[in-house]
């Protein structure tokens, strides 16, 4: 299973061990219900922090899934969107690990 990257309110967390529909669900479920939860997420590169995250409606939050997910399920998708700087494609993923951004996939040609 790869990381998971849960972007919270514009800044972003990592998740491992864990299947993305699990984590949808459990996102969905508290907003749904209106009873706010908490969300065990990593922070930082290196030695990663546990942080939790509150899961409630009116918090933005969004997953991504680095290279398209585990059967490469969104390469498609990821190639449609386009960059979302003013100045181009971003070099490599927020979290620093090599990755193309987002916007580096959707240039490539």
């Amino acid at each position: 299973m790869k990381r998971i990257y849960v972007i919270y309110q514009g800044t972003t967390f990592s998740v491992s061990g864990r299947e993305p529909e699990d984590i949808r669900r459990e996102i969905e479920e508290a907003v749904i219900s209106g009873e706010p939860r908490w969300l065990r997420v990593n922070y930082g590169e290196g030695t990663p922090a546990a942080t939790d995250l509150l899961l409630a409606p009116g918090i933005g939050i969004a997953l991504s899934l680095p290279g398209g997910g585990p059967e490469g399920e969104f390469r498609a998708l990821d190639e449609q969107v386009p960059s979302s700087g003013p100045a181009g494609p971003l070099k490599g993923s927020a979290m620093g690990d090599g990755m193309p951004s987002v916007g580096e996939i959707a240039h490539d040609d």
